[in-house]
This record gives C-alpha cells, sequence and structure tokens, in this order.
C-alpha cells in the first residue's frame, strides 16, 4: 500500500526551522507518511496567492493526499481550523479564506468540518506557532485514519470565511473573470479555464478589457514564440487558464495591472498569421 502524502503550503520560506519542525512533528506521529513541499515562499501573510497556488497545482497529486496550508496571519486568534474533503483529497487549513477556491471548484461533494482543537493532544500549545502545535498533529493524525467526524462538526459553506476569488462566468461571445496571479515575467493569470470557452481559437484576435485600464487586443496564441516582440498575446498557461503576457516584457507593467481586477474578454476577429 502507498503511503500517505502530505504536501505543505507555507509562508515560512526556508531559513528559519519552522518547516522542518512540523515536519518532525508528523513524523514523530506518524513515521511512514510521505512530505512533499507544494511551496514555502508564498508573500508572507498573502492568503489569495496561497489559495492561487493550491488551487492551481492541488489536481496533480495522487488522490488521497492531504494538503497542509499553513498561512496564518490570524494565528493566536479566534479564528478556526477548517477541514475539506473531496472525492480526491483532504485540505487542513485556517479559517481564513485560503480554501475558498477549492469550496467553489468541489462544492457539490466538498464535506466541510470545523476542527475541535481540543481533540489535538499535543504540549507545549503555544500561541504563535499553530503550524507545529495544531496543524501538524492534525495532518498526522488525519493521515493515521483518525475520523473526521470526531475531530470536528460538519458545517456548510456559509460558517467559512469566503476569498475575494470570483467564480468566472462564460455567457455566449464573452468570458468574464478576474486577474488571479501575475507570475515573476509579469504575465497575467486569470480565472477563466480556456477549456470552457470554445470560441477560443488559434490565430484569432481577442478583446480584453481590465477593470479600471481600459482594454486591449490580444492574438490568441499556442506559446510564446507565436507573437511578434512586445506583442500581446492570450494563451493557455501550464494550468489550463487564461494568460495574457507581452512577449518578452511585462504585461502587468505595461497594463498597470494588479490582482483582483475583473477581466472580461471578448471574441475578436480572425487574426492572419
Amino acid at each position: 500500500m502507498a503511503k500517505r502524502i502530505i504536501a505543505l503550503l507555507t509562508d515560512f520560506g526556508l531559513k528559519d526551522p519552522f518547516v522542518s519542525v512540523m515536519k518532525a512533528v508528523i513524523l514523530g506521529i506518524n513515521p511512514d507518511v510521505e512530505l512533499i513541499d507544494l511551496s514555502h515562499d508564498v508573500r508572507k501573510f498573502d492568503i489569495f496567492e496561497a489559495a492561487f497556488i493550491l488551487y492551481s497545482s492541488h489536481k496533480y497529486y495522487p488522490n488521497g493526499t492531504i494538503f497542509l496550508i499553513v498561512v496564518d496571519p490570524g494565528v493566536g486568534s479566534e479564528r478556526k481550523v477548517v477541514v475539506i474533503k473531496t472525492r480526491r483529497h483532504i485540505f487542513i487549513a485556517p479559517d481564513n479564506g485560503v480554501l475558498y477556491p477549492i469550496i467553489m471548484q468541489y462544492q457539490k461533494d466538498a464535506i466541510i468540518y470545523i476542527v475541535d482543537e481540543s481533540k489535538i493532544e499535543f504540549t507545549p500549545k503555544s500561541r504563535t506557532f499553530h503550524g507545529r502545535d495544531v496543524f501538524a498533529p492534525l495532518a498526522a493524525y488525519i493521515s493515521l485514519g483518525y475520523p473526521l467526524n470526531y475531530l470536528g462538526r460538519k458545517v456548510n459553506v456559509n460558517s467559512i470565511v469566503k476569498l475575494d476569488w470570483y467564480a468566472p462566468i462564460i455567457e455566449g461571445g464573452k468570458a468574464k473573470g478576474q486577474i488571479v496571479h501575475i507570475d515573476s515575467f509579469g504575465n497575467i493569470i486569470t480565472s477563466i479555464p480556456v477549456k470552457n470557452v470554445p470560441w477560443l481559437k488559434v490565430g484569432e484576435k481577442v478583446l480584453i478589457k481590465i477593470e479600471g485600464k481600459g482594454e486591449i487586443l490580444a492574438k490568441f496564441v499556442r506559446t510564446f514564440s507565436e507573437g511578434k516582440h512586445k506583442e500581446f498575446i492570450a494563451l493557455e498557461d501550464s494550468f489550463g487558464l487564461l494568460e495574457i503576457a507581452l512577449r518578452e516584457d511585462s504585461a502587468a507593467n505595461e497594463l498597470k495591472v494588479y490582482r483582483g481586477l475583473k477581466v472580461e474578454v471578448q471574441r475578436g476577429k480572425e487574426y492572419e498569421y
């Protein structure tokens, strides 16, 4: 039987011992678990960035993977601990909105639990390092098969914190979404899944309207190389989302955009290479 996998996503970085201590706690409870670092370079306190990283990458992990997310600016406060169980995976995080996109994606079969922290036996329990004292042991217990209905109580989606994450809308010749990420190249990632927009055709132009920033025409292409130097292009990124780029330059800097802005894409006229 394959080992149970726990994938860790934090904003701790690797300079301090926080990540390794969390791993030590997990392995002390379940030495047979396999630990994977999803990322520890989330921008400090950036719940939205953590949500995007999780949303875009979780589907590549094997069935049964437990995702442990500790981006927790409310540590030590009255914020709750949430566990989400879907058909394929389990997600553990503070109740600060980081799991909201996952819930929206799997709302038909997602089961939400609020954890009873008194069931997590680990000492000492500090007020500032719940990654070690709450989340790590919780993930380890779940990996050992502790029933979720023992560790917490079921709630509905209205009981948890939501994120300003808008589900994409595809209507006729329009696709609406928002900017969910800007990568290190300045490429603009939207929440619009390309597979859901049947009229996006390679070689055609699309009209892109960005909230408060006007509009641009971009050519829909398969690869960056199909655009001309400093030409706006649109393409499907490696996670299946619609990406807006400026060939060999930063589209985000050129358009002065930032995450969260709403985006509308309309079908344009056919474009010949």
